[in-house]
């Protein structure tokens, strides 16, 4: 779904996560060799809190032959009205289908009607699905006759 402003942003996501009867707070990162913006739910302040993201899992196994994650920048906010909480999975799905689907969209809409808590730039962080056992067992250490 393509939006044309960050105006169009605000009235959907108002609509599709009731954001006029809750205030959630999320965060977006992206990774050093990627441009897709990937969502979860919560504030992250350190580099150690994407270890509470599910997301940043994912994006873990589908990188389980790295032994580090490079990221480019992480950026928390809170958007709506009401009572705070934590986005949750679905709440940073729909978040981060607008922000790879309209870009420039989701960027006016962050500019205007979100609330910003914090931004870190520039880190690496140890893959939590690096998967090394490809190292520890080397197959001329099997023996048949054993």
């Amino acid at each position: 779904m393509k939006f044309q402003n960050g105006e169009y942003v605000r009235d959907y996501l108002w609509s599709e996560l009731n954001l006029s009867a809750r205030y959630i707070t999320f965060h977006m990162f992206e990774t050093t060799d990627d441009t897709h913006v990937c969502v979860g739910g919560g504030i992250v302040d350190c580099s150690g809190d994407l270890y509470e993201c599910n997301r940043f899992f994912d994006l873990g196994y589908d990188r389980a032959d790295e032994a580090e994650i490079g990221i480019e920048w992480v950026e928390s906010y809170a958007i709506g009205e009401g009572e705070a909480e934590h986005g949750d999975s679905d709440d940073a799905a729909t978040l981060e289908d607008v922000a790879n689907d309209s870009p420039s969209a989701f960027d006016e809409f962050i500019r205007r009607y979100a609330d910003p808590l914090v931004s870190i730039k520039s880190f690496s962080v140890e893959n939590p699905a690096y998967d090394d056992y490809s190292s520890l067992y080397d197959d001329d250490d099997c023996s048949d006759d054993e």
